[in-house]
């Protein structure tokens, strides 16, 4: 949004009426949801398998989900996160 807040004008007028064409016009494509969920079960299968389990306490629970989640936001952590936002940053998908 800073990039935004800094764009003149006449740039902002111009990126409105390109919106409003991309809005007004048909979808021109389709999803292969299949190859969605392959993609999330190829990728998060055995992450996926660990949150299902019984045996999973909650802090691993929510280490995993974290995990699998943190890899693809950028956000600061919350007050109270028992681990800080750069640490959980640097971990990488499995």
């Amino acid at each position: 949004m800073k990039r935004l807040a800094a764009t003149p004008l006449e740039d902002l007028v111009k990126i409105k009426h390109r919106v409003s064409e991309v809005v007004q016009e048909p979808m021109s494509f389709q999803v292969d949801w299949q190859s969605v969920v392959d993609l999330i079960i190829d990728r998060f299968s055995e992450r996926l398998s660990i949150l299902v389990s019984k045996q999973t306490s909650d802090s691993i629970f929510i280490n995993e989900l974290d995990t699998a989640t943190l890899s693809y936001v950028h956000a600061p952590a919350l007050d109270g996160d028992h681990q800080s936002h750069s640490r959980r940053r640097q971990r990488q998908p499995r």
